[in-house]
């Protein structure tokens, strides 16, 4: 047996044995362990990748991204490696691959494998059937930024409601006059075939619609106008809001939306008018016509080469001189800023050449100064302040303010029986005559405003010789909403009450202001009743009564407003009065027509124009001096408008005007007094095409006349005329200098350039203001004769004016360039190995022929 000892020593070998095996069998156990969850952890990882990618395969979707996001921290820390290729490559790294049930060699598979490869775990993307006849390959790459832009970024450029301009040409303005312009028009002129820019694959040129301007910074809009546009030439107005004397500036042209639609706007001028939609009555609205023995005249639409414009004709009498109609622009045009010019331009042509056909004149007036002073005499007395005056006879009355206006309110009514049961308010005032008045045959002119609505209540007024109302004269007008009647008769004897006119005017339907007038003359053989009931809104008359022979108030000393209705309810305001006019005589004692303006003090044969509520009187003064306008068809002015008044001399040249701010009445008399202002010297220029050129020749041309402080002169521009021959042409003034312009008389806008002709003359002063005065002076008929007289015109403006003016220069063509966009750079691969810990982005390309690669994109390093 053996000694002890190495009985111990066998022992404690035996124990390292025991040991030994106790360890080996622990560590076993836990790779065992570590293995099962590095194979559960890998298997999952294979498997959502495999899905994710054979997602990204059958969507096709080009440049379609996967970011990844893989457990790391396994067996030890160890990470793992992914692995995608086909089954062949697959197959060299892990041969085991070929014993799965779904291997095929050219399958697309993904393994996720332990570092040393011995723990792995695949999963299937795609076999050959699911590709459909594409190739499916592996890549490794990057991304790359093209950093260089060509053009303009369209986020900083113009845009609408987010909607970028693609394409734009710098303009580059030049100031030659030497002054500061503020809001100029400056003309661009260019052929829009000429420009041309690409966005992606597709091309835009200049359309009409989606022209837009912008100022220096490329962003904010600049007002423009279209003048003209084919596909070859264009002109165009956009209006710089400041030029710097003798410097450039740049503004931009864009183009390229091809959704917008047009912002041309021509009120980039300080007037333009534009007659293609003008009917006589629009065209009083804004000009003012002055006929010059003329017996009638008339403004009419007129077709010329397919442009809607007007002609205004008139009948002169035969052998009379001078034969004159003009129609002038009745808003003055004020030069601003001091220091620039003006200049007017018509586009049109003469229908005949009588003489001066079509014409265009600019005339300046000094402000603040005037041929004349004027004082008016108004006849107009409104006793509304308070009731003071009137007597009550029936009802309620107040006085009520409305829009700055006193008016007399019949609130209530008193139940009168008359005839039947009727309900009344009538409240009178007396008119005391002036002393030492005649007695008898007594004129008597009355004029009342009058609230009508459509509710049967007869409204009117009433003339009385005493406070009981006998030998009254009764006036009202009644609107059922569809009819509108007047009625007349004694006040108190219903049973004469007759309806003398009625009408269906429209509006009425609605409460609507009349004037009713009436003149009354008696007793006696002659005595007569006049009744008109005009519309307030527009000046027209109504109705209208006459006769001769009427029993009549013999002293009517009393007059007031009356309101009868069939029924007791009322509502507040129920009938409402204003602007009582009456008027038996003048200081001299002389009887006062309501129906007539008279004008004193002027020269034999000057002539005299009110415009009033878009309605024009004329008329010439006798050799008096006195001038005296019909306005029995509106006596009443200035309602809706101011009222203008405009001196003619005998030549037909405008004197002075003036704008009155309130409202007038006939009746009323103007005082023309030389004496209190000094006379300013009135200048001017015209052009008119003419079949007698003015210094000669049988050639039918334009002719510009200027007129200044010493002379008056004539010159041919030496362009020939033809009758319906369009043209554009004008006059200017600037730094007391007169030009005219005549402009592509056979063809419209055929080159780029105006002709700016200067006329040698030296003008007395500088304008302030100038009115534009288009028409014609058409002398020398030997009978009546109707003709039109002031040619054809489609439109007039009138604009700044310097000289020279800007002028334009174009720069390159810039399209909008995309913000750029990175593109994959790729290499293929037999198969793609990336570490999980590593930043991985996979994406999709699919190739032109339609295959598609699977590109592993490292990104970088996680951090720890």
């Amino acid at each position: 047996m053996p000694t002890p000892v190495f009985t111990h020593l066998i022992g404690f070998a035996a124990m390292i044995a025991v040991f030994v095996a106790l360890s080996l069998y622990a560590f076993t156990t836990v790779d065992v362990m570590n293995r099962r969850n590095m194979e559960n952890v890998l298997s999952a990882v294979s498997s959502l990748l495999a899905g994710s990618l054979r997602n990204l395969l059958v969507s096709g979707a080009n440049g379609s991204l996967l970011t990844l996001n893989l457990p790391v921290e396994v067996y030890y820390g160890a990470g793992y490696n992914v692995y995608i290729g086909n089954g062949s490559v697959l197959a060299q790294y892990f041969p085991a691959i070929r014993q799965r049930a779904d291997y095929d060699p050219a399958a697309l598979y993904v393994v996720a494998a332990a570092a040393d490869n011995k723990v792995w775990s695949a999963s299937l993307v795609l076999k050959p059937a699911d590709l459909q006849g594409r190739q499916v390959m592996v890549a490794t790459g990057s991304w790359v930024y093209n950093a260089t832009r060509v053009g303009f970024d369209p986020n900083t450029g113009y845009a609408e409601s987010g909607v970028p301009w693609l394409c734009r040409e710098a303009l580059y303005v030049r100031e030659n006059s030497g002054l500061n312009l503020t809001n100029y028009p400056v003309r661009v002129v260019f052929n829009p075939s000429n420009l041309s820019c690409t966005y992606g694959l597709l091309n835009f040129t200049p359309t009409p619609n989606d022209l837009r301007f912008a100022d220096s910074d490329g962003v904010t809009p600049l007002r423009y106008w279209i003048e003209y546009w084919n596909s070859t030439s264009a002109v165009v107005w956009v209006q710089v809001p400041y030029l710097e004397a003798r410097s450039n500036k740049t503004i931009f042209m864009y183009w390229g939306a091809p959704l917008a639609t047009s912002r041309s706007d021509p009120g980039v001028f300080p007037m333009f008018y534009n007659f293609s939609a003008a009917d006589q009555q629009a065209v009083q609205s804004a000009w003012g016509v002055l006929p010059v023995n003329a017996t009638s005249w008339s403004i009419s639409q007129y077709n010329l080469s397919g442009l809607l414009g007007v002609a205004v004709n008139a009948t002169f009498p035969g052998k009379t001189s001078p034969t004159l109609l003009t129609l002038f622009y009745k808003t003055p045009l004020t030069l601003s800023p001091s220091g620039q010019g003006l200049i007017v331009e018509g586009y049109g042509a003469p229908l005949t050449l009588n003489d001066q056909d079509w014409r265009l004149a600019l005339y300046n007036i000094t402000g603040g100064l005037q041929w004349f002073g004027l004082q008016f005499i108004p006849p107009v007395i409104d006793p509304f302040a308070n009731l003071s005056n009137y007597t009550v006879i029936y009802g309620n009355w107040s006085i009520v303010s409305s829009d700055s206006e006193t008016l007399l309110n019949a609130y209530n009514y008193s139940n009168i029986k008359i005839s039947g049961s009727n309900y009344w308010a009538a409240a009178i005032v007396r008119w005391n005559p002036p002393p030492n008045a005649p007695r008898g045959q007594e004129e008597y002119q009355i004029l009342f405003k009058v609230l009508v609505k459509p509710d049967g209540v007869l409204r009117g007024l009433v003339v009385a010789q005493d406070t009981n109302l006998s030998k009254s004269l009764f006036v009202a007008v009644n609107s059922s909403g569809e009819d509108l009647e007047l009625w007349r008769g004694d006040l108190e004897k219903a049973n004469s009450w007759d309806m003398v006119d009625s009408a269906k005017p429209p509006g009425f339907d609605r409460p609507h202001w009349v004037f009713i007038y009436v003149d009354i003359l008696g007793p006696g053989k002659s005595n007569h009743v006049t009744v008109r009931v005009y519309d307030a809104e527009t000046g027209r008359t109504l109705l209208s009564y006459s006769r001769q022979g009427e029993s009549i108030p013999s002293d009517p000393n009393y007059v007031g407003a009356v309101a009868v209705s069939p029924y007791s309810d009322y509502t507040p305001e129920n009938s409402l009065y204003d602007d009582l006019v009456s008027a038996r005589y003048d200081s001299s004692q002389q009887t006062v027509d309501l129906t007539a303006i008279t004008f004193e003090g002027l020269p034999a044969g000057w002539s005299v124009t009110l415009f009033s509520d878009d309605l024009t009187y004329s008329a010439v003064a006798n050799e008096s001096g006195v001038a005296v306008v019909d306005v029995s068809l509106n006596p009443v002015l200035g309602v809706t408008t101011p009222v203008y008044i405009t001196v003619y001399d005998d030549q037909g040249y405008i004197v002075t005007t003036f704008v009155l701010n309130q409202t007038i009445s006939g009746g009323t008399v103007f005082r023309f007094l030389p004496q209190l202002t000094e006379p300013a010297q009135q200048y001017g220029a015209a052009i008119h095409a003419s079949g007698q050129p003015a210094q000669g020749g049988n050639n039918p041309q334009y002719t510009v006349v200027f007129k200044n402080l010493s002379l008056e002169g004539w010159w041919n521009t030496n362009v020939p005329v033809n009758v319906s021959s369009l043209a554009l042409a004008g006059v200017a003034y600037f730094n007391s200098t007169a030009y005219y312009v005549v402009y592509n008389t056979t063809a419209y806008y055929r080159d780029s350039s105006y002709s700016y002709l200067y006329l040698n003359s030296t003008y007395y002063g500088y304008a302030d203001t100038g009115l534009v005065v288009i028409g014609t002076a058409n002398g020398n008929n030997n009978n009546l004769k109707t003709v039109p007289t002031s040619g054809f015109y489609y439109y007039v403006r009138a604009r700044p004016f310097v000289y020279p003016e800007p002028s334009v220069y174009f720069g390159p063509v810039e399209s909008a360039s995309p913000p750029s966009v990175p593109v994959i750079s790729y290499s293929l691969r037999p198969v793609v190995v990336f570490g999980s810990k590593l930043l991985v982005d996979v994406a999709l390309v699919v190739t032109p022929t339609g295959d598609e690669v699977v590109v592993v994109m490292v990104k970088g390093a996680r951090s720890s």
